[in-house]
């Protein structure tokens, strides 16, 4: 190829259309550009072997879309340990889902393409009274002056994670999307997931735990576990998360993308493993999960 020698613009020049034209002439070239022309780490079509990388992308509004928190939606834990993650989608004001559909993809995600998502929403976990002490997850610490006593680990949290439709444009077969765990696992009398198929999976706690101890790292003694611990609530605050799927052979092809929220939980560990589990002794009326506005986006690549 025969390299660009003409002068640059300068500052308070003046252009005529000619000029224009003389410059789109000068890359309207079949060969490949390269540094001497654009800079190194500039791109442009004639670079890339097999066109543009992103081959589609959606956004679409979560929640009720009002960021001044005027008008908000309200999700109440569940209260029965023993059945499968209850999950409310996310909707707008007029309880409509907020969601990614048909319209927005439809895309078949291929080999060596890869599909993005990114979500985030305005979120403030509720509760009333002190639902910790008669959960589960408590550890055995020592107490000043002798003995032990129990305290809450602060572990409870809501959950907000990613399903996709890849079955069809009807959209009535929303199921995690790849990896991730419905929260219907068994275990002993408790359901939830594991913590390896939490990757479409972001936490929010449900507070924000302390305990009262005044030497040696040891719980105040004659007091009891609603007083040891020390709870903030901890107001509006922005949740999001992402994923990626990037499927090595033949992948799916995706027509809905939502989110959705579910809780409250408790961490556990059973057999060596690690989980969520829904927590009844902690759920209820008066644990609840507020939500205002985000956004949902999707982004659909090829790798190669």
């Amino acid at each position: 190829m025969s390299r660009i020698t003409r002068d640059r613009i300068q500052p308070g020049q003046n252009l005529e259309a000619v000029d224009l034209n003389d410059r789109f002439t000068d890359y309207s070239q079949t060969a490949t550009l390269n540094e001497e022309n654009t800079r190194d780490g500039a791109f442009d079509t004639p670079h890339l072997a097999s066109g543009i990388i992103t081959k589609g992308m959606a956004k679409t509004f979560l929640g009720t879309g009002d960021w001044t928190r005027s008008s908000v939606n309200t999700v109440t834990s569940q209260t029965a340990a023993s059945t499968a993650a209850v999950k409310f989608p996310v909707e707008d004001a007029s309880s409509t889902e907020t969601r990614l559909n048909a319209s927005d993809l439809t895309w078949t995600i291929a080999a060596k393409d890869v599909l993005r998502i990114y979500w985030d929403l305005s979120v403030r976990p509720m509760y009333t009274g002190t639902p910790w002490t008669g959960s589960p997850t408590t550890i055995q610490v020592d107490q000043d002056g002798g003995g032990t006593v129990f305290v809450g680990i602060g572990g409870h949290c809501w959950i907000i994670s990613l399903e996709w439709d890849i079955t069809s444009a009807a959209l009535a077969n929303f199921v995690p999307v790849f990896g991730g765990t419905d929260f219907t696992s068994s275990v002993g009398s408790f359901k939830g997931g594991s913590l390896p198929g939490c990757r479409h999976a972001s936490v929010i706690p449900a507070w924000r735990m302390s305990t009262e101890n005044t030497v040696d790292g040891k719980a105040a003694s004659g007091t009891t576990i609603s007083t040891r611990n020390k709870v903030y609530p901890t107001g509006w605050y922005g949740a999001s998360g992402s994923f990626y799927y990037a499927p090595t052979t033949a992948g799916v092809t995706v027509y809905g993308i939502r989110v959705v929220v579910h809780g409250i939980y408790h961490p556990a560990n059973g057999s060596g493993n690690n989980y969520l589990l829904v927590d009844d002794t902690v759920g209820g009326a008066n644990q609840k999960l507020q939500y205002s506005a985000g956004f949902l986006t999707a982004i659909w690549q090829r790798t190669e």
